[in-house]
């Protein structure tokens, strides 16, 4: 959370979580974090909600190529 929901929560409520889904062979291909926090700002009520998504796409397709040099300090 920024600043802002930091003073809110030191101020007031705060909680988060988190979901994690994997692919059939045990991969990582999201996580959805959600945080909130109520509290007062200016002496009015604020409630807030956060919610980030990311997504891994393309899982296993990178190709690594070694430099013949480099193969040869190994």
């Amino acid at each position: 959370m920024g600043g802002m929901a930091k003073r809110m929560a030191e101020q007031g409520e705060a909680s988060g979580k988190a979901k994690i889904t994997v692919d059939k062979d045990g991969n990582i291909v999201k996580v959805e974090i959600e945080g909130k926090a109520s509290g007062k700002m200016r002496d009015r009520d604020v409630n807030l909600t956060i919610t980030k998504t990311v997504e891994f796409k393309n899982i296993g397709s990178t190709k690594v190529e070694i430099p013949e040099e480099a193969k040869k300090a190994l």
